[in-house]
Protein backbone atom coordinates (compact mmCIF):
# COMPACT_ATOMS: atom_id res chain seq x y z
CA UNK A 1 0.00 0.00 0.00
CA UNK A 2 1.24 3.42 -0.80
CA UNK A 3 0.14 7.08 -0.47
CA UNK A 4 -0.08 9.61 -3.28
CA UNK A 5 1.23 12.97 -2.12
CA UNK A 6 -0.15 16.07 -3.79
CA UNK A 7 2.11 17.90 -6.11
CA UNK A 8 2.70 21.32 -4.56
CA UNK A 9 3.43 23.34 -7.64
CA UNK A 10 2.44 27.05 -7.19
CA UNK A 11 0.95 27.04 -10.68
CA UNK A 12 -1.26 24.05 -9.91
CA UNK A 13 -2.44 25.65 -6.69
CA UNK A 14 -3.38 28.85 -8.54
CA UNK A 15 -5.32 26.87 -11.17
CA UNK A 16 -7.18 24.91 -8.50
CA UNK A 17 -8.14 28.08 -6.64
CA UNK A 18 -9.38 29.71 -9.86
CA UNK A 19 -11.55 26.69 -10.66
CA UNK A 20 -13.00 26.75 -7.18
CA UNK A 21 -13.93 30.44 -7.45
CA UNK A 22 -15.45 29.87 -10.89
CA UNK A 23 -17.59 27.09 -9.45
CA UNK A 24 -18.97 29.40 -6.78
CA UNK A 25 -19.81 32.05 -9.40
CA UNK A 26 -21.66 29.53 -11.59
CA UNK A 27 -23.68 28.29 -8.64
CA UNK A 28 -24.66 31.83 -7.65
CA UNK A 29 -25.80 32.68 -11.21
CA UNK A 30 -27.62 29.49 -12.18
CA UNK A 31 -28.76 28.00 -8.89
CA UNK A 32 -32.60 28.41 -8.82
CA UNK A 33 -32.46 28.91 -5.08
CA UNK A 34 -30.44 32.13 -5.50
CA UNK A 35 -32.69 35.24 -5.71
CA UNK A 36 -32.47 37.05 -9.03
CA UNK A 37 -31.56 40.72 -9.20
CA UNK A 38 -34.72 42.74 -9.82
CA UNK A 39 -34.70 45.70 -12.17
CA UNK A 40 -36.63 47.78 -9.63
CA UNK A 41 -35.67 50.79 -7.54
CA UNK A 42 -34.96 50.40 -3.86
CA UNK A 43 -37.99 52.33 -2.69
CA UNK A 44 -36.99 52.19 0.95
CA UNK A 45 -34.20 54.71 0.29
CA UNK A 46 -34.24 58.13 -1.37
CA UNK A 47 -35.02 57.89 -5.08
CA UNK A 48 -32.23 58.64 -7.54
CA UNK A 49 -33.79 60.03 -10.76
CA UNK A 50 -33.49 56.52 -12.22
CA UNK A 51 -35.96 57.09 -15.06
CA UNK A 52 -34.85 60.49 -16.30
CA UNK A 53 -32.36 61.63 -18.87
CA UNK A 54 -30.65 63.71 -16.19
CA UNK A 55 -28.16 65.25 -18.60
CA UNK A 56 -30.91 66.78 -20.70
CA UNK A 57 -33.77 67.21 -18.22
CA UNK A 58 -33.48 70.36 -16.10
CA UNK A 59 -33.96 70.22 -12.36
CA UNK A 60 -37.45 71.54 -11.47
CA UNK A 61 -35.95 74.25 -9.24
CA UNK A 62 -34.15 75.84 -12.20
CA UNK A 63 -36.74 75.24 -14.89
CA UNK A 64 -38.99 78.24 -14.48
CA UNK A 65 -41.51 76.30 -12.42
CA UNK A 66 -42.24 73.86 -15.26
CA UNK A 67 -41.66 70.19 -14.52
CA UNK A 68 -40.27 67.94 -17.24
CA UNK A 69 -41.62 64.50 -16.33
CA UNK A 70 -41.89 62.61 -19.60
CA UNK A 71 -38.35 61.56 -20.55
CA UNK A 72 -38.62 58.05 -19.17
CA UNK A 73 -37.19 54.66 -20.07
CA UNK A 74 -39.38 51.53 -19.91
CA UNK A 75 -39.30 49.66 -16.65
CA UNK A 76 -41.37 47.88 -14.02
CA UNK A 77 -44.37 49.61 -12.51
CA UNK A 78 -44.56 48.64 -8.82
CA UNK A 79 -48.29 49.14 -8.16
CA UNK A 80 -50.15 49.47 -4.88
CA UNK A 81 -49.16 51.31 -1.69
CA UNK A 82 -45.54 52.22 -0.95
CA UNK A 83 -43.80 54.14 1.79
CA UNK A 84 -40.91 56.03 0.23
CA UNK A 85 -38.36 58.70 1.04
CA UNK A 86 -38.51 61.49 -1.55
CA UNK A 87 -36.76 64.85 -1.29
CA UNK A 88 -35.81 63.93 2.28
CA UNK A 89 -39.46 63.43 3.25
CA UNK A 90 -41.49 60.35 4.17
CA UNK A 91 -44.15 59.91 1.50
CA UNK A 92 -47.00 57.42 1.11
CA UNK A 93 -47.64 56.66 -2.56
CA UNK A 94 -50.40 54.72 -4.28
CA UNK A 95 -49.61 53.59 -7.84
CA UNK A 96 -52.64 52.46 -9.88
CA UNK A 97 -52.63 49.11 -11.65
CA UNK A 98 -52.57 48.53 -15.38
CA UNK A 99 -50.08 51.25 -16.37
CA UNK A 100 -47.95 50.65 -19.45
CA UNK A 101 -44.64 52.28 -20.28
CA UNK A 102 -46.24 54.91 -22.54
CA UNK A 103 -49.24 55.80 -20.37
CA UNK A 104 -49.30 59.05 -18.39
CA UNK A 105 -50.73 58.98 -14.88
CA UNK A 106 -52.50 61.85 -13.13
CA UNK A 107 -50.93 62.84 -9.78
CA UNK A 108 -53.12 63.68 -6.77
CA UNK A 109 -51.18 65.35 -3.94
CA UNK A 110 -52.82 64.98 -0.51
CA UNK A 111 -51.67 67.30 2.30
CA UNK A 112 -52.46 66.70 5.98
CA UNK A 113 -52.89 69.29 8.74
CA UNK A 114 -50.89 70.07 11.88
CA UNK A 115 -49.93 66.95 13.83
CA UNK A 116 -51.11 64.61 11.08
CA UNK A 117 -49.28 62.32 8.69
CA UNK A 118 -49.67 61.41 5.07
CA UNK A 119 -50.09 57.67 5.55
CA UNK A 120 -53.13 58.04 7.79
CA UNK A 121 -54.65 61.11 6.20
CA UNK A 122 -54.73 59.70 2.66
CA UNK A 123 -56.73 56.59 3.59
CA UNK A 124 -60.10 58.24 2.96
CA UNK A 125 -59.02 59.11 -0.61
CA UNK A 126 -57.53 55.76 -1.60
CA UNK A 127 -60.81 54.48 -3.00
CA UNK A 128 -61.18 57.60 -5.14
CA UNK A 129 -57.60 57.23 -6.42
CA UNK A 130 -58.18 53.55 -7.24
CA UNK A 131 -61.46 54.17 -9.07
CA UNK A 132 -59.98 56.98 -11.15
CA UNK A 133 -56.48 55.50 -11.73
CA UNK A 134 -54.71 58.36 -9.97
CA UNK A 135 -51.18 58.42 -8.60
CA UNK A 136 -51.72 59.45 -4.97
CA UNK A 137 -48.82 61.25 -3.27
CA UNK A 138 -49.21 61.92 0.47
CA UNK A 139 -46.12 63.38 2.17
CA UNK A 140 -45.67 63.66 5.93
CA UNK A 141 -44.46 67.13 6.82
CA UNK A 142 -43.22 68.12 10.25
CA UNK A 143 -44.71 71.59 10.08
CA UNK A 144 -43.14 74.25 12.24
CA UNK A 145 -45.23 74.41 15.45
CA UNK A 146 -45.14 78.22 15.23
CA UNK A 147 -47.67 78.02 12.42
CA UNK A 148 -49.36 81.29 13.40
CA UNK A 149 -46.21 83.32 12.80
CA UNK A 150 -46.45 84.97 9.35
CA UNK A 151 -42.66 85.01 8.97
CA UNK A 152 -42.47 81.27 9.65
CA UNK A 153 -45.39 80.44 7.33
CA UNK A 154 -43.99 82.58 4.52
CA UNK A 155 -40.60 80.89 4.61
CA UNK A 156 -41.90 77.36 5.21
CA UNK A 157 -44.50 77.36 2.44
CA UNK A 158 -41.95 78.64 -0.05
CA UNK A 159 -39.73 75.68 0.85
CA UNK A 160 -42.44 73.01 1.03
CA UNK A 161 -44.10 73.92 -2.27
CA UNK A 162 -40.74 73.55 -4.03
CA UNK A 163 -40.25 70.22 -2.26
CA UNK A 164 -43.51 68.92 -3.75
CA UNK A 165 -41.99 69.47 -7.19
CA UNK A 166 -38.84 67.60 -6.15
CA UNK A 167 -40.94 64.68 -4.87
CA UNK A 168 -42.80 64.33 -8.16
CA UNK A 169 -39.54 64.54 -10.11
CA UNK A 170 -37.89 61.84 -8.01
CA UNK A 171 -40.97 59.62 -7.90
CA UNK A 172 -41.37 59.57 -11.67
CA UNK A 173 -37.75 58.59 -12.09
CA UNK A 174 -37.50 55.97 -9.34
CA UNK A 175 -40.64 54.10 -10.41
CA UNK A 176 -40.36 54.65 -14.17
CA UNK A 177 -43.66 56.54 -14.21
CA UNK A 178 -44.79 59.06 -16.79
CA UNK A 179 -46.50 61.81 -14.78
CA UNK A 180 -48.94 64.28 -16.26
CA UNK A 181 -47.68 67.83 -16.08
CA UNK A 182 -50.35 69.29 -13.77
CA UNK A 183 -51.34 68.16 -10.28
CA UNK A 184 -54.58 67.80 -8.41
CA UNK A 185 -54.06 69.16 -4.88
CA UNK A 186 -56.13 68.32 -1.81
CA UNK A 187 -55.36 69.90 1.56
CA UNK A 188 -56.91 70.23 5.00
CA UNK A 189 -56.14 72.98 7.55
CA UNK A 190 -52.35 73.56 7.41
CA UNK A 191 -52.28 71.36 4.33
CA UNK A 192 -54.99 73.51 2.78
CA UNK A 193 -52.75 76.53 3.22
CA UNK A 194 -49.95 74.68 1.43
CA UNK A 195 -52.21 73.43 -1.37
CA UNK A 196 -53.60 76.79 -2.42
CA UNK A 197 -50.19 78.48 -2.05
CA UNK A 198 -48.68 75.87 -4.35
CA UNK A 199 -51.24 76.94 -6.95
CA UNK A 200 -50.20 80.58 -6.52
CA UNK A 201 -46.48 79.83 -6.79
CA UNK A 202 -46.73 77.15 -9.51
CA UNK A 203 -49.96 77.76 -11.44
CA UNK A 204 -48.75 76.10 -14.65
CA UNK A 205 -48.32 72.76 -12.85
CA UNK A 206 -51.66 72.95 -10.99
CA UNK A 207 -54.77 71.31 -12.45
CA UNK A 208 -57.26 71.92 -9.61
CA UNK A 209 -57.31 72.57 -5.85
CA UNK A 210 -59.47 71.36 -2.99
CA UNK A 211 -58.82 73.63 0.02
CA UNK A 212 -60.60 72.63 3.24
CA UNK A 213 -60.62 74.85 6.33
CA UNK A 214 -57.36 76.73 5.91
CA UNK A 215 -56.30 78.84 8.87
CA UNK A 216 -55.16 81.62 6.54
CA UNK A 217 -55.29 82.31 2.82
CA UNK A 218 -52.94 84.09 0.48
CA UNK A 219 -55.09 86.35 -1.66
CA UNK A 220 -54.20 86.60 -5.37
CA UNK A 221 -53.89 90.37 -5.02
CA UNK A 222 -50.88 92.58 -5.62
CA UNK A 223 -52.29 95.48 -3.59
CA UNK A 224 -54.82 95.92 -0.81
CA UNK A 225 -56.21 99.39 -0.05
CA UNK A 226 -53.61 100.82 -2.45
CA UNK A 227 -50.67 99.28 -0.53
CA UNK A 228 -48.49 96.35 -1.71
CA UNK A 229 -49.70 93.01 -0.34
CA UNK A 230 -46.66 90.81 0.23
CA UNK A 231 -46.57 87.03 0.51
CA UNK A 232 -48.05 85.23 2.45
CA UNK A 233 -50.92 87.76 2.59
CA UNK A 234 -50.81 88.53 -1.14
CA UNK A 235 -48.61 88.12 -4.20
CA UNK A 236 -46.85 91.44 -4.79
CA UNK A 237 -43.40 89.95 -4.10
CA UNK A 238 -44.12 86.37 -5.17
CA UNK A 239 -40.98 86.27 -7.33
CA UNK A 240 -38.98 86.03 -4.08
CA UNK A 241 -40.52 82.62 -3.37
CA UNK A 242 -41.39 81.25 -6.82
CA UNK A 243 -39.47 80.93 -10.11
CA UNK A 244 -41.35 83.90 -11.57
CA UNK A 245 -43.59 86.78 -10.57
CA UNK A 246 -47.29 86.04 -10.07
CA UNK A 247 -48.81 84.59 -13.25
CA UNK A 248 -52.36 85.89 -13.00
CA UNK A 249 -53.49 84.42 -16.32
CA UNK A 250 -52.33 80.90 -15.45
CA UNK A 251 -53.69 81.09 -11.90
CA UNK A 252 -57.13 82.30 -13.01
CA UNK A 253 -57.53 79.15 -15.12
CA UNK A 254 -57.32 76.85 -12.06
CA UNK A 255 -60.63 75.48 -10.71
CA UNK A 256 -60.98 75.73 -6.91
CA UNK A 257 -63.25 73.98 -4.41
CA UNK A 258 -63.22 75.64 -0.98
CA UNK A 259 -64.82 73.75 1.90
CA UNK A 260 -65.36 74.65 5.56
CA UNK A 261 -67.54 73.68 8.50
CA UNK A 262 -70.29 76.10 9.50
CA UNK A 263 -69.15 75.74 13.12
CA UNK A 264 -65.45 76.30 12.36
CA UNK A 265 -65.57 79.76 13.94
CA UNK A 266 -63.03 79.68 16.78
CA UNK A 267 -61.18 82.98 16.46
CA UNK A 268 -58.48 81.83 18.88
CA UNK A 269 -57.45 79.02 16.52
CA UNK A 270 -56.12 81.28 13.75
CA UNK A 271 -53.44 84.00 13.62
CA UNK A 272 -54.58 87.57 14.05
CA UNK A 273 -52.29 89.05 11.37
CA UNK A 274 -54.71 88.05 8.58
CA UNK A 275 -57.80 89.59 10.24
CA UNK A 276 -57.67 92.84 8.31
CA UNK A 277 -57.62 91.03 4.96
CA UNK A 278 -60.02 88.11 5.40
CA UNK A 279 -61.73 88.06 8.81
CA UNK A 280 -61.05 86.43 12.16
CA UNK A 281 -61.99 82.73 11.81
CA UNK A 282 -61.84 79.90 9.30
CA UNK A 283 -65.44 80.24 8.14
CA UNK A 284 -65.27 83.93 7.23
CA UNK A 285 -61.77 83.52 5.79
CA UNK A 286 -62.96 80.78 3.44
CA UNK A 287 -65.78 83.08 2.35
CA UNK A 288 -63.36 85.97 1.82
CA UNK A 289 -61.01 83.83 -0.30
CA UNK A 290 -63.96 82.59 -2.35
CA UNK A 291 -65.20 86.13 -2.92
CA UNK A 292 -61.81 87.34 -4.18
CA UNK A 293 -61.55 84.42 -6.61
CA UNK A 294 -65.14 84.95 -7.74
CA UNK A 295 -64.46 88.64 -8.38
CA UNK A 296 -61.69 87.54 -10.75
CA UNK A 297 -64.20 85.38 -12.68
CA UNK A 298 -62.50 82.16 -11.64
CA UNK A 299 -64.10 78.72 -11.57
CA UNK A 300 -64.52 78.48 -7.79
CA UNK A 301 -67.01 76.63 -5.56
CA UNK A 302 -67.67 77.28 -1.88
CA UNK A 303 -69.21 74.54 0.27
CA UNK A 304 -70.23 75.30 3.88
CA UNK A 305 -71.16 72.19 5.83
CA UNK A 306 -73.74 72.57 8.61
CA UNK A 307 -73.11 71.16 12.10
CA UNK A 308 -69.43 70.69 11.22
CA UNK A 309 -66.41 72.04 13.06
CA UNK A 310 -62.73 71.86 12.20
CA UNK A 311 -62.69 68.42 10.60
CA UNK A 312 -62.93 66.47 7.38
CA UNK A 313 -66.12 64.46 7.08
CA UNK A 314 -67.25 61.79 4.63
CA UNK A 315 -69.71 64.30 3.19
CA UNK A 316 -66.85 66.74 2.55
CA UNK A 317 -64.76 64.08 0.84
CA UNK A 318 -67.68 63.00 -1.34
CA UNK A 319 -68.28 66.58 -2.47
CA UNK A 320 -64.58 67.16 -3.11
CA UNK A 321 -64.34 63.91 -5.08
CA UNK A 322 -67.29 64.97 -7.24
CA UNK A 323 -65.49 68.24 -7.95
CA UNK A 324 -62.28 66.43 -8.95
CA UNK A 325 -64.26 64.08 -11.21
CA UNK A 326 -65.77 67.05 -13.02
CA UNK A 327 -62.28 68.47 -13.55
CA UNK A 328 -60.92 65.15 -14.83
CA UNK A 329 -63.83 64.87 -17.25
CA UNK A 330 -62.82 68.10 -18.98
CA UNK A 331 -61.13 67.58 -22.38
Amino acid sequence: MFTIKPYKSPLCSLVALSLLLLNFVLIAVFDPATPALADEPNISTPARFAGFDTENTPDPDTNGGRLVLNRLRPGPKPTGLHNLTLAGTNVTVYVPTGLNSMQSVQPLIVLHGMGGNGQTFCQSLLGFAQQNHLLLIAPTFNYDPDYRNPVVVTKEDGVLTARLNQMAYQLGGSMHLRLKQRFLLYGFSRGSQLAHRYALLYPTTTMAVVAIAAGSYTLPLITFNNAPLNFAYGVSDLQNYAPTAFDKIAFNRIPFWVGVGADDTDATAVPREWDAYEGNNRLVRAQAFFNVLKQQNMNVHLAIFPHTGHEVTTTMNDAASTFFKSVLAQP
